[in-house]
């Protein structure tokens, strides 16, 4: 693509203990940077999200510091409460300032999580278009309403980004990448 390679934030619940949460963004990280487009990734943004922080050793029994949320301890709750903090002012500036649209996830697990609501709510403020896999039965009216379209799965979503961003061919047969891209 020619110029600034549009950037797009992956929304969508993170839970460590789901796998899943991070492969989808892995797997589509990988098509998206075919079509051109720069990927914001919130599990590979961690380090940045944390700079300046010193996260330190876990604790023995824990494996990841997301889980300090959960405990009994003062001490690393209000520790889970600083890092989360610093996450979600990092996410939010992201997807103001520095993302050009949403691909979100909205899954089962959305329904307890509140990260996923709020990026999509900055993204409609900021007039950054979302674009929704929607895999559960259910998606509150006020997320549907921030997103341009919904797809049931991946596949449809690909389709359509490769319609709309992919490579076009001109009428004299040369290829042309990103022709109709929106930023």
């Amino acid at each position: 693509m020619k110029g600034k390679r549009p950037k797009i934030y992956l929304a969508g619940r993170m839970n460590f203990k789901v796998p899943y949460h991070a492969r989808w963004r892995k797997e589509l990280t990988l098509f998206l940077e075919e079509l051109g487009f720069d990927v914001l990734d919130p599990y590979a943004l961690e380090p940045l999200q944390l700079a300046g922080l010193r996260p330190g050793r876990l604790p023995e029994g824990y494996s990841h510091w997301y889980e300090f949320g959960d405990s009994d301890d003062p001490i690393l709750q209000e520790r889970f409460k600083r890092y989360m903090r610093k996450i979600i002012m990092y996410d939010i500036g992201v997807v103001k300032h520095e993302a050009d649209m949403i691909i979100a996830l909205w899954d089962k697990h959305c329904d307890t999580g509140a990260g996923t609501h709020s990026e999509l709510t900055y993204a409609l403020d900021y007039g950054k278009p979302v674009y929704c896999v929607l895999t559960h039965k259910t998606m509150p009216s006020w997320a549907r309403a921030c997103t341009e379209e919904i797809f049931a799965n991946f596949g449809e979503l690909k389709k359509f980004f490769e319609e709309e961003f992919g490579k076009r061919d001109k009428k004299d047969g040369e290829s042309t990448e990103g022709e109709g891209t929106k930023p």
